[in-house]
């Protein structure tokens, strides 16, 4: 994962069941890997085949607090390449938003086209 942005838009998502099932994939897919988001998501909302254009940036970056400035034409998941934790929680434009474990260790969230902010929290 080094070299690219720690906040980005991903498509292509590879859907995996459990943390085994990501390390199973990071392997299958070898160089592929970085190009495919590899994401725990029960729901499957987008294609596997789905292309992302659009643009993440973080705006606030604190020890408990990121906010990310999202703004896509198509529903994408925003990735962000920090530790996942059970404490984090996260929302979209202030609603409730499911953050998905991707690549078995960081964070992702669906978000519809258009722009949005994201809002992850962490709560001890």
């Amino acid at each position: 994962q080094s070299g690219l942005p720690r906040a980005r838009l991903m498509g292509r998502p590879f859907y995996v069941n459990d943390s085994a099932g990501a390390v199973d994939a990071l392997q299958r897919l070898g160089s592929e890997a970085p190009k495919r988001l590899i994401v725990e998501d029960p729901t499957r909302p987008l294609p596997e085949s789905s292309e992302v254009k659009g643009s993440a940036g973080i705006v606030r970056d604190l020890p408990e607090e990121v906010s990310v400035v999202t703004d896509s034409s198509t529903a994408a998941y925003l990735l962000l390449a920090d530790t996942y934790d059970p404490g984090w929680s996260a929302s979209v434009d202030g609603n409730p938003a499911a953050i998905r474990p991707a690549y078995a260790a960081f964070r992702a969230v669906l978000v519809p086209a258009g722009p949005h902010v994201v809002n992850f929290s962490y709560r001890r």
